[in-house]
């Protein structure tokens, strides 16, 4: 150790890899977008939206090194809304119709009791591969048409040559929009396809009138051509090609035959549908090759079934007769395109994919070329074999062409290709198309039955510890090769049925003339949406992680495309056209029939409609004119016709309300109306309460009211002073819900210890506050309650997972609350809002009564901590409830009174201090490094002595400590979850995926890790000494690298999470606030020391973190709370010059 010297860089080791979440803190996406926040255009509600699926790559796996990488992992952002309209204050992927759907989110319809099962989802059985999705998308894009009808583009181009360029144009320009759904495929991995990014990116009802055309017409009706094309050349194939037409009804037979085969093939297993796809890609590339190959040949002999070869293609040139039309040009064009539609098939099934992020854009860049280049190929051979006027003329140039090289037998074999080309086709669209129905399903546009896998909803994953069976080699053989992990008819049957139903219907009736407009309209109209959301995407999350990112010039090119090819079907067919654009119009009252269906259902919404109805009397009007603002945010929530209430509500200590209160000049009952007023508003800023204690407090106020009139004292030391709690503290008669939808209706049978003490004393409970999903993230979010945000600046987190609780004391909602903390839950977000957050040694408060997701799990113990706005409201309910003696309450509470000496000790000399300045991992911002040279100096004007700590076994403790996160597999969090069959939002999923359990020996090597570390730590400690020989009293730390940052974007909370390791009291301790004109990056540039270390430097922008509080943090040894505050209270009065 050394004299602290602000010119020394800290030296560590640089190869660490990512935190984890909350307590880990999640990978999130990439750097934030700090532009301003976005105006919905919707009205406020339920957001629709789905659990994300990740790849197998998992991006916390603290066991990489990040620095060796070489690449950021992805991640996604997240959020659901509440059911107040928060549109004007959220950033861009928070606005849908029914309010927030951010990329990703959870599906709050598909949290009903009755609509799910654990791990029922074929996004959380991750079965493809890149093959697989080549063979989804060659399969749908080859079909009938490249050996059939290209006469099409060459009619209209007048000559082979012109011909040819405009099939490679038009796979191009197609490649243009592969490219785009590839890139939102990344940023949006879910199954779905346009359906998802559109009701992400434009709002839920455009998502689902892309489902109701799709699955009503464009994807049956497509399926159905498909299949009667396949018919038409099953029956020539046998009956000859020179046989007069038969009956049209023998080939819708063989093409229902050809539909039954495929819907069984795809209700088998996925892996069935996928192999017979991989199969049947491979066979068309063989029969291109070979056309191709034909050609050639051919062309060089000169030879053919009839004799001489044709020899146009030498006799004339291959641009004579080019035409000049631009309009011919245009259809040829038009074709073209058409020829290659399919491109987006995979996009259907992203969130199945085994690796989505490297598989989706490798598919399409795969596929696309080997397409265009396959169709390129086949046109010159048959311009090397068929005259010009038999290819513009016939409507099978693959038998024509067959027939011309091999006579009948050729012409047999190529009907036969032909045939074999469409089954593959009418296999892969009878798969996307299934999965289709099925997400719609899940989304509530559809009955729930479509969502369910197996059939009627009786597929399910198989389960463990059942009793082994005895299977033949043959049943092992066929299962191995075409059955899923989870057996066979682990697939959305009813979706699939569903969707053969409705083709079976095209099918009979036959006439596509009507829909071939409406696939043309319809089709392309949702393309263009789709294409131009990736561009819309692009400017409201610019920093949105994408793990492919094209060219911006490839959506613009595809967008204007699809407009031409719009306005041309709009002139070509003006009345069909009308009929398509009514049948849309048509979807928007089943929209709002289908969401009411939905939402008047689940259990989400019915825990909202309640907590909104418990609020109502109390809502104010005029948000519109509290806008956000980073100085005094608290006037936000003001009461301007209630000068009385605000100030009661101003006051920011707890003994000065109490003497108000004891000197009667305020009621109980006063001043519980004036926080409940000012917490309604707080909430309708930024979505922070839970669950409504209206009623009660107010019951429970005005008791307190009538003894103390009836008495004239003060029931305890906190008579009529309102709190609120995290929803993690058992209130009896109230849920707990830890942010799961699973724990909704199951009211807690008593108090917790903590609560039925301050009941005692006399506080009032006015709400309890949101919370992350299982609590295990540094975010506040889950699908139950939605996204809570920060009242300076709602594009940025007011972290967690206590941050209901933060949020409401910064705009003085209420004057303390709890909360807990495990990993920083306390500390980040008091750090955000700028006050005071306490997390003391795991034992010396009373814990029991407040679940926790690791419950069980005793090693890395979570405590319970106040949060105030005044530092001596901390010291006084910290004090006490240590009086209270709590641990005649719980058990494993330490039965250690609070200590004044030890307290007033610190403050009365000199102190030493361990001063960290960087924990080697993640170097902090310029404003908190700011803040700790300006108050070391301070300090150490003051007398103090401080010595720079050794952080270099920081890392190394933390890793340890992300062990226990997942030492049960998260069974824990996967229980719960399986509850009400909820999603798992994202990154608590990566939590979840991160492992599996370990065994119990495995469990006692850690905590023999975890006692070396600590003992480690603890001699460190005791042998570091100042210049003068004296020992470190507590240590000054940073509380995180960074101030507020976007939604999703905290990464690393070492510095918060290390004390939880080695259990040692922390406080935050506010110093100031981001300053422009002082908090400049250095004129040189910082070099990154790892990948985590370059993502925290890059979220560092001054104009937007401008204003925002920075805060510093004390620690102590075990059991030393009152030293903790003792000492934070010295730094405080130095830091204001009161000492």
């Amino acid at each position: 150790m050394s004299p602290v010297a602000y010119s020394q860089e800290a030296r560590h080791a640089t190869n660490a890899t990512r935190d984890s979440l909350e307590l880990a803190s999640l990978a999130s996406s990439s750097p934030g977008s700090a532009g301003a926040s976005s105006r919905s255009s919707l009205a406020s509600g339920i957001a629709s939206s789905r659990k994300l699926s990740l790849d197998d790559e998992d991006p916390l796996n603290d066991n990489l090194n990040v620095e060796a990488s070489g690449r950021p992992r992805s991640a996604r952002s997240y959020s659901i809304s509440s059911a107040f309209d928060f549109g004007r204050t959220l950033f861009p992927l928070s606005e849908t119709a029914g309010g927030y759907a951010p990329v990703g989110a959870p599906s709050l319809h598909s949290l009903d009791r009755h609509g799910g099962v654990g791990d029922g989802s074929l996004e959380r059985n991750k079965t493809l591969t890149y093959l697989n999705g080549l063979s989804l998308i060659v399969g749908l894009i080859i079909g009938s048409g490249i050996f059939s009808s290209p006469g099409q583009v060459n009619i209209n181009t007048g000559s082979p040559g012109a011909s040819l360029i405009i099939w490679a144009v038009a796979g191009l320009l197609a490649w243009t929009g592969a490219a785009s759904y590839a890139e939102l495929g990344g940023a949006i991995p879910l199954n779905g396809g346009a359906q998802v990014y559109l009701s992400k990116i434009f709002g839920e009802m455009m998502g689902f009138l892309f489902t109701w055309c799709a699955v009503l017409v464009l994807k049956p009706g497509s399926a159905a051509i498909i299949a009667i094309i396949f018919g038409e050349y099953m029956v020539r194939a046998v009956v000859g090609a020179d046989v007069e037409p038969v009956n049209t009804w023998i080939n819708k037979g063989v093409a229902v035959s050809g539909l039954v085969a495929v819907t069984l093939l795809n209700c088998v297993s996925t892996k069935l549908a996928t192999r017979v796809g991989d199969v049947f890609m491979l066979f068309k590339f063989v029969a291109l090759i070979g056309v191709t190959v034909i050609g050639i040949v051919v062309a060089i002999t000169g030879l053919s079934s009839t004799g001489a070869a044709n020899q146009e293609w030498k006799t004339q040139g291959w641009f004579e007769g080019t035409s000049t039309d631009i309009s011919s040009w245009a259809v040829a064009l038009y074709a073209g395109l058409w020829a290659f539609d399919g491109w987006d098939n995979t996009n259907y099934v992203t969130g199945e994919f085994k690796n989505p992020n490297r598989d989706l854009p490798r598919v399409i860049h795969t596929a696309m070329p080997l397409v265009i280049l396959c169709y390129v190929l086949a046109n010159v051979s048959y311009f090397l074999v068929l005259p010009h006027s038999t290819i513009e003329a016939t409507n099978t140039v693959a038998v024509q062409f067959g027939y011309q090289v091999f006579g009948p037998v050729g012409a047999l074999v190529l009907a036969l290709v032909v045939s074999a080309s469409c089954f593959g086709a009418l296999n892969a669209t009878t798969f996307t198309s299934g999965r289709l129905v099925y997400v719609a399903g899940k989304e509530g546009y559809l009955p729930a039955l479509f969502g369910n896998l197996g059939l009627f909803g009786s597929g399910s994953a198989p389960a463990s510890g059942g009793r082994l069976r005895r299977r033949s080699g043959i049943t092992k053989l066929v299962s191995r090769l075409f059955g899923d992990s989870a057996g066979f008819g682990y697939t959305p049957t009813n979706a699939i049925l569903f969707n053969s139903l409705l083709t079976l219907g095209y099918v009979i009736l036959g006439d596509f003339s009507t829909l071939v407009t409406f696939y043309g309209v319809a089709g392309y109209t949702f393309y263009f949406l789709t294409v131009l959301g990736l561009i819309v995407l692009r400017i409201r999350e610019p920093h949105l992680e994408r793990p492919y990112r094209t060219w911006i010039s490839t959506p613009i090119i595809f967008c204007c495309v699809s407009l031409f090819l719009l306005s041309r079907a709009v002139i070509a067919e003006p009345l069909q056209t009308l009929i398509v654009v009514g049948f849309i119009i048509a979807g928007i009252p089943v929209y709002f029939w289908r969401i009411y269906q939905r939402d008047g259902k689940d259990i989400a919404s019915q825990k909202r409609q309640l907590r909104d109805a418990a609020l109502q009397p109390y809502l104010v009007d005029d948000l519109d004119q509290r806008l956000p603002r980073v100085e005094n945010v608290e006037e936000r929530t003001r009461l301007p016709l209630d000068p009385r209430s605000q100030m009661i509500t101003d006051i920011d200590s707890v003994t000065d309300l109490l003497q108000c209160l004891g000197n009667g000049e305020f009621t109980a009952e006063e001043v519980t109306t004036a926080y409940i007023r000012r917490a309604t508003i707080a909430h309708q800023l930024t979505n922070s309460i839970t669950e409504v204690l209206f009623d009660d407090a107010l019951k429970h106020a005005k008791e307190l009211d009538s003894e103390f009139n009836l008495t004239g004292k003060l029931r305890g030391p906190l008579h009529g002073i309102p709190f609120t709690l995290k929803d993690q503290f058992n209130v009896q008669g109230v849920d707990t819900t830890l942010g799961y939808v699973g724990r909704s209706f199951h009211p807690a049978t008593e108090d917790a210890v903590l609560v039925s003490i301050l009941k005692q004393v006399g506080a009032v409970i006015i709400a309890k506050t949101n919370l992350p999903q299982s609590i295990m993230w540094a975010e506040t979010d889950n699908p139950l309650w939605g996204l809570t945000v920060n009242p300076r600046n709602p594009e940025l987190t007011p972290c967690g997972s206590t941050g209901g609780e933060a949020v409401l004391l910064a705009l003085h909602g209420s004057i303390f609350g709890w909360g807990t903390d495990l990993g920083g839950s306390v500390r980040m977000p008091a750090y955000t809002m700028g006050h005071y957050g306490f997390k003391p040694t795991s034992s010396r408060l009373p814990y029991e009564g407040v679940p926790v997701s690791t419950e069980g799990q005793e090693h890395v113990p979570s405590s319970i901590g106040p949060l105030a706005r005044d530092l001596s409201s901390i010291c006084y309910l910290s004090r006490m409830i240590a009086d209270t003696e709590p641990w005649k309450l719980d058990p494993k509470c330490s039965p250690i009174p609070w200590r004044e000496m030890a307290f007033r000790e610190i403050q009365s000399r000199p102190m030493v201090i361990g001063l960290i300045l960087d924990d080697g991992v993640v170097k902090v911002h310029p404003p908190i490094q700011r803040a700790l040279a300006e108050v070391s100096a301070k300090l150490k004007a003051a007398g103090h002595e401080l010595v720079v700590w050794d952080t270099s076994d920081h890392w190394e403790c933390i890793k340890i400590m992300d062990l226990y996160y997942t030492a049960d597999g998260c069974e824990d969090i996967r229980r719960d979850v399986a509850v009400a069959g909820e999603p798992l939002i994202p990154h608590v999923e990566a939590l979840v995926n991160r492992g599996k359990a370990i065994s119990v020996y495995d469990y006692w090597q850690l905590n023999r890790r975890r006692n070396a570390a600590q003992k480690k730590y603890l001699d460190k400690w005791n042998t570091t000494r100042s210049a003068c020989g004296r020992p470190v009293d507590v240590l000054l730390a940073p509380t995180m690298p960074h101030t507020a940052v976007p939604h999703r974007h905290v990464r690393w909370v070492g510095y918060t999470k290390i004390w939880n390791f080695f259990d040692y009291p922390a406080i935050t301790l506010p110093i100031d606030k981001v300053r422009a004109d002082k908090d400049t990056l250095p004129t040189e540039p910082y070099q990154p020391r790892n990948e985590l270390d370059a993502w925290n430097w890059s979220l560092y922008d001054v104009d937007v973190m401008k204003g925002h509080p920075v805060s510093l943090q004390i620690i102590g040894r075990k059991l030393e709370e009152e030293k903790v505050l003792g000492a934070a209270t010295a730094i405080q009065k130095i830091w204001q010059g009161e000492a």
